[in-house]
């Protein structure tokens, strides 16, 4: 894994060379302060945080181990990392490892494994799936955790855990795919504020007829950009 400066134009490789690791998952604090990313030996798969910011000199350029489990995710400002699990529940630790706080099935009223944690850039917002463990069906939820309230947004029959949903930077607004009543995967976009879904590509357009994958939605909430097989 490598942190490129645009400012400076330099590269920084993040991760050692020969150390037996497998990186990858690598994402990045919104104020780029922060990278953090998952490693595997094979048998066990920890996250990892390295620094940026020559003024924070325990983490700058260097590498922390912070805590078995994947699929990281990192709020704004660097100080609240996701992680997926191998329990099964969703793990919220600070930039040393120290724990604080878990999302686990038994507290949002489900049996499924929680997977796939997304949050939003300013924090308060936390979006996870559970999954059923049937062909992939399951559902989506956000936690708020200004509030401490959980809500399912959505179910889908087949795909939930994929992939982490995209969220806008103040946690208004969630995008993710699942498979519609179609048959094919679809992109919708839910309204944190009014509970409500306000467009999908099912039936949005002609050309949109195929599946439709891997939103990522602008910080402002004004965009979104997806793939599509549709020709």
């Amino acid at each position: 894994i490598y942190y490129y400066d645009r400012e400076t134009g330099t590269t920084t490789q993040v991760t050692p060379n020969g150390d037996g690791i497998i990186y990858g998952g690598q994402t990045i604090s919104s104020d780029g302060r922060f990278v953090a990313y998952q490693g595997t030996d094979g048998t066990h798969t920890y996250v990892y945080v390295w620094g940026t910011d020559p003024s924070d000199v325990a983490h700058y350029h260097v590498q922390t181990k912070l805590v078995e489990g994947s699929s990281p995710a990192i709020s704004g400002d660097g100080h609240t990392i996701l992680v997926e699990k191998p329990n099964g529940s969703i793990g919220i630790y600070d930039l040393n490892g120290n724990s604080k706080g878990a999302i686990t099935p038994t507290s949002i009223g489900t049996s499924g494994e929680l997977s796939k944690p997304s949050i939003s850039a300013d924090g308060h917002l936390i979006a996870f799936w559970s999954t059923d463990g049937s062909g992939g069906a399951g559902h989506l939820y956000t936690y708020n955790v200004s509030t401490g309230a959980v809500t399912e947004i959505a179910s889908t029959t087949s795909g939930a855990g994929t992939l982490a949903v995209s969220i806008s930077a103040d946690g208004r607004y969630v995008v993710y795919q699942s498979t519609g009543e179609t048959g094919h995967i679809e992109i919708s976009l839910y309204d944190v504020s009014t509970g409500h879904v306000m467009f999908t590509t099912a039936g949005a357009n002609e050309i949109l007829a195929g599946d439709s994958k891997n939103p990522v939605i602008s910080p402002d909430g004004h965009y979104i950009i997806f793939t599509s097989t549709a020709e």
